[in-house]
């Protein structure tokens, strides 16, 4: 069973990774670490790459995943009593013991910590989600000042892959000129990059410990992450 983890995580006591797709049960266009049971894939095979999820990585509990929508919302870890039950795009914790995660594919996964590691969150940060304020709820949930706080942004898209339109661009111009550098014209086509503007919210929030993932899961089909 693969994972990618940040670097920084051992230093605080926290625990973070993003799973891979490999060393799973699930076959076909799933193939073959899917830990969701929001899609067609087989609940059987879902069950037991849950299960080796749990045990790899000796998990207190198995996730209890977010209903998520590509919103600003962000709840305590400690209300999900099951999965999918509420709607949210990130999940927050101060008490230990508790999972705090969140499902991709091409969208980032980020995650945030004190530097006394008693405050964690994941959040699901699509492109909807950044323009419309998940990392500013994130960070606002968080009692430490963003100034000890360490972020660490996972595997998702990147420029090179994601094509969009020039109403897209103009979009977050429109919010922050500064986001200019996230975007390029490659052949009549503008690309963005979700991590550069993932990365400038951060920063404008008084969070300057950013690390990020430097793969793409677009990619990296048969390594990098499953939804």
């Amino acid at each position: 069973m693969g994972a990618v983890s940040p670097a920084w995580t051992s230093n605080f006591g926290v625990r973070a990774f993003t799973t891979t797709r490999e060393g799973g049960h699930s076959n076909g266009p799933f193939h073959s670490l899917n830990l969701s049971a929001q899609i067609d894939d087989d609940d059987i095979a879902v069950a037991r790459n849950q299960q080796r999820c749990l045990a790899q990585h000796s998990l207190p509990h198995l996730p209890r995943w977010l209903r998520q929508v590509h919103g600003t919302r962000i709840i305590d870890a400690t209300e999900l009593k099951y999965s999918f039950e509420i709607e949210a795009d990130a999940v927050y914790t101060n008490v230990g013991n508790q999972i705090c995660g969140i499902l991709t594919a091409d969208c980032l996964p980020i995650v945030l910590c004190n530097d006394s590691a008693t405050e964690v969150a994941a959040i699901h940060a699509g492109w909807r989600g950044l323009l419309d304020g998940i990392i500013q709820s994130s960070v606002r949930k968080f009692s430490t000042p963003a100034v000890r706080l360490f972020a660490w942004i996972g595997p998702g898209i990147s420029r090179a892959a994601y094509i969009v339109g020039a109403e897209f661009r103009t979009r977050f111009l429109d919010d922050d000129l500064a986001f200019e550098s996230a975007f390029r014209y490659v052949n009549d086509h503008w690309h963005a990059d979700l991590y550069t503007i993932a990365e400038r919210r951060l920063q404008n929030l008084g969070v300057t410990n950013v690390s990020r993932y430097e793969g793409c899961t677009f990619d990296e089909p048969e390594r990098v992450l499953l939804v």
